[in-house]
């Protein structure tokens, strides 16, 4: 493989253009070495790293951190902050709220951002520490806002990050207005051509507290709280919301798998924190058994989803994401006859992959129910959801406080579940 002309100044015009010292030298390192001694493994960074600019879709950006268009980085970032800003200005938008997780770069990438919508007019407000997407799906409406950005890669390995796109609705974007976007982004010429304000500001644990207060009306006040629970955060930003959300509603037997409680972006005890990974679980099945636990819970690293583990047959099992999703769909219809609550009335919905249990318990209660089409962004918009989910441990069982999916509340729902058992 070789370096052509017109890669070298691809890449010494994206090195002067770069904001980031550290990825501005890594990309100036390859280059030396590809052309002063053709170093082949140079040279294949830079063909990878210099590639299309980042495909920006439905679920936003999503890749590796490293230089060039092709990764994500603070130069692809701020072109696709630019875009996204334009986009909004385009449509009369005044505010814009940004989260972030606690991977590499999460929150260099949430500074540019705010900066860049406060550079164009906007107002922009910045969540006040590493906190999980659900909250940011939940300040959308708190704040009011016309868009929002949430940085993370979910369950990615740790050597990846990404960039959600939400609108004023609570929800990601869909198409066609992700081509829009994209559009916009194309249009940026340079990261130094973007203007930056100062006037964004950073808001207080409010927000955080609002999305708590919510929690509360999730779980019944009549059912048991005499439950042990056994859950992990697999590294991410999920553990102290998840704590302040189960003693907020009275569940306070909770044991954490201590080794995965603190946000640490290189995920040590897991190499993919996806609680779907086979061994991702395995100590908090383990802390499970030890505890003698009725329930095991584990959110991935941006805790917008959720897992939960069984004890079946003397042995800890997870639930696949169809079990769960039936399980929660059922316990909806259920939990009124129990604690004597006005019947749920919308629909029921979940994605084309998922399996069809859901239309029976529609079709049982005398609800609607809808399939569509794979990913909350299509879920969350459906109106009057009563409950919706999708195979991939994804659910919503308030969707009128967020209507994205929610690891926090889903879990409440189940310690809800097994309280009442």
């Amino acid at each position: 493989m070789k370096i052509t002309e017109e890669l070298i100044e691809q890449v010494k015009f994206w090195i002067a253009d770069d904001p980031d010292e550290s990825t501005a030298a890594l990309a100036q390192d390859n280059l030396e070495k590809a052309i002063v001694s053709n170093d082949q493994t140079a040279v294949e960074n830079l063909h990878s790293w210099f590639g299309p600019f980042i495909q920006f879709g439905t679920a936003g950006l999503r890749g590796p951190i490293a230089p060039g268009p092709s990764c994500m980085n603070r130069a692809v970032v701020s072109r696709a902050a630019a875009g996204f800003v334009a986009y909004l200005k385009q449509n009369n938008a005044k505010r814009i709220v940004v989260g972030f997780d606690a991977r590499h770069k999460s929150l260099d990438f949430a500074l540019d951002t705010v900066a860049i919508a406060s550079g164009a007019g906007l107002e922009a407000i910045l969540l006040p520490r590493p906190l999980p997407t659900p909250i940011l799906a939940f300040a959308v409406n708190y704040f009011k806002a016309d868009g929002a950005v949430m940085v993370t890669a979910s369950h990615n390995p740790a050597a990846d990050n990404g960039y959600k796109v939400f609108l004023g609705n609570g929800c990601q974007i869909v198409p066609p207005t992700d081509i829009e976007i994209s559009n916009l982004i194309g249009q940026v010429q340079s990261v130094s051509s973007i203007p930056l304000g100062d006037t964004w500001y950073t808001s207080d644990d409010d927000v955080v507290d609002a999305y708590l207060s919510t929690c509360e009306a999730v779980v019944d006040t009549s059912v048991s709280r005499d439950i042990t629970i056994a859950s992990t955060s697999l590294h991410g930003v999920g553990h102290e919301t998840w704590l302040s959300a189960c003693h907020k509603v009275g569940f306070n037997n909770v044991h954490v798998v201590q080794s995965q409680a603190i946000p640490d972006p290189d995920f040590p005890t897991v190499p993919f924190p996806n609680p779907e990974e086979a061994g991702a679980c395995d100590l908090l099945l383990e802390l499970a058994k030890q505890t003698n636990a009725d329930i095991a819970i584990a959110h991935d690293p941006d805790a917008d989803r959720c897992a939960a583990g069984i004890l079946e047959n003397d042995k800890w099992r997870l639930l696949t994401g169809d079990e769960l999703g039936g399980c929660l769909a059922w316990w909806e219809f259920e939990r009124t006859k129990i604690f004597n609550l006005p019947k749920p009335a919308g629909t029921l919905a979940t994605s084309i992959v998922s399996a069809s249990l859901l239309e029976k318990i529609a079709m049982k209660h005398g609800v609607k129910y809808q399939a569509t089409l794979t990913g909350f962004k299509w879920i969350g918009r459906i109106p009057d959801l009563i409950f919706g989910y999708e195979e991939a441990i994804g659910y919503c069982v308030d969707s009128k406080n967020v209507k994205d999916k929610d690891g926090i509340t889903a879990g409440l729902r189940i310690a809800e579940l097994v309280g009442s058992a």
